[in-house]
């Protein structure tokens, strides 16, 4: 009886034993089933998206003028401009915490009772039919000069009548950056001497879209 009853005693100073071990750890530590003692830790997922803010300049009020004769014209904010094509420089900032790559989709459309011939590549001068040629342009920084048109050019889109898109076409910074605005244009020509001579219903209307894309941070290696 007595080696019965000290058995029990000390399968008690056991148990308290590993027990205190359990207490100790201040976790739930469970009965091992396979020789090891185990505990689990479950942790919240958190999702880092960035901040998009951009803003355009005049998107509502944006005119563009068709000067074939190249007089002093004023249109769209420009006064006596005696471009083919006259209209105002455009600035897009991004104000995000993240680069943007900037991409455009362009359409050029003809009203009705107009005569206006959209034309898909630069004119040569020398057209018959009232032929207008245009492209956007897009710089960084507060100003964009114009250059000659080439359709592998990244920063160049052509309008035509069927909507035309280019992806990238300019990269800004964020918010801390020292390329995070860009300035647009239209550029192009207009035939000078149509058989028909141009008249004020000759008309086109420009129509751009922008999307804004986030640049893909390059991870560390881990």
């Amino acid at each position: 009886m007595k080696k019965k009853l000290l058995s029990l005693a000390l399968a008690g100073a056991l148990t308290l034993s590993a027990s205190s071990v359990a207490f100790a750890a201040d976790t739930a530590i469970t009965t091992p089933t396979d020789g090891a003692y185990s505990s689990s830790v479950e942790a919240t997922g958190e999702t880092k998206v960035p901040t998009i803010n951009i803003s355009l300049s005049d998107t509502a009020g944006k005119k563009v003028g068709l000067n074939p004769y190249q007089l002093k014209f004023t249109s769209g904010g420009v006064t006596d401009g005696t471009d083919q094509i006259v209209n105002k420089e455009e600035t897009i900032t991004n104000a995000s915490d993240v680069k943007i790559k900037v991409n455009a989709t362009t359409t050029a459309t003809v009203p009705s009772g107009s005569e206006a011939v959209v034309a898909t590549a630069a004119l040569k001068g020398t057209e018959t039919t009232k032929s207008i040629f245009a492209y956007l342009q897009i710089d960084k920084g507060a100003t964009v000069t114009k250059a000659d048109y080439n359709a592998k050019t990244a920063n160049q889109l052509a309008f035509a009548t069927k909507a035309t898109t280019k992806k990238a076409m300019v990269t800004l910074d964020d918010s801390t950056g020292a390329d995070k605005v860009a300035t647009y244009k239209i550029f192009g020509n207009v035939a000078p001497n149509p058989a028909k001579a141009w008249a004020s219903t000759d008309t086109v209307d420009f129509k751009i879209v922008y999307q804004f894309e986030p640049v893909v941070n390059t991870p560390a290696t881990p």
